[in-house]
């Protein structure tokens, strides 16, 4: 995908609670994600797919302090860990909970065994699942390096016609519950390509 579709992809899709207009903010919404996330490494068959009262699932794992904690899945982590077993995620979201929740019990634990795993929650939002040889790099990390490029601020959001009026759909800025995607132009030293 060429770096204009990917551009026009993440402008045309992104709600406004995701845009953000100057890297500074961008990067207050990262730091406060950062400072709820935590990790924890536990074994596989330890994690418990729960249903609540309400007909949802938790997810029930130890935190780096070894409490008992109750995880809410996000669509990403639910998926994830219907992966990591196996199970078809797609018919388990449709079934009720408790019955979402044998069969994914079930088949996550007869799935092949992972020893460890590192679980990512965001205070008590569960995240994601990964082995623990995954390298992370944080948004956090990432937004810091392009801050640290712009010391100048020579590199900006790129100019819109309708920026004063709408300045969300304006931004190339944009963060979720776990990405984070950048877009600035040095508009002082533009590149022709084929005379454009």
């Amino acid at each position: 995908m060429s770096v204009e579709m990917a551009a026009h992809r993440q402008w045309s899709s992104r709600p406004d609670d995701e845009r953000y207009l100057s890297l500074s903010d961008l990067r207050t919404a990262i730091q406060a994600r950062t400072d709820r996330a935590w990790l924890a490494v536990m074994p596989m068959r330890d994690m418990k797919v729960l249903p609540t009262e309400s007909g949802d699932l938790q997810i029930g794992v130890r935190d780096i302090d070894e409490n008992s904690r109750q995880l809410t899945p996000t669509n990403y982590s639910f998926r994830q860990l219907c992966g990591l077993g196996n199970a078809p995620a797609d018919y388990l979201q449709r079934r009720p909970a408790d019955m979402a929740a044998t069969d994914l019990q079930w088949s996550r634990r007869n799935a092949t065994p992972r020893e460890n795993s590192l679980v990512l929650a965001d205070g008590n939002v569960y995240r994601s699942t990964t082995s623990t040889g995954f390298g992370r790099i944080w948004d956090l990390e990432t937004v810091d390096m392009a801050i640290g490029f712009n010391h100048d601020g020579r590199w900006k959001v790129p100019a819109a016609s309708y920026a004063a009026s709408d300045p969300l759909r304006a931004t190339t800025l944009y963060a979720s519950d776990r990405d984070v995607w950048m877009m600035l132009v040095d508009d002082q030293n533009p590149v022709e390509v084929k005379g454009e």
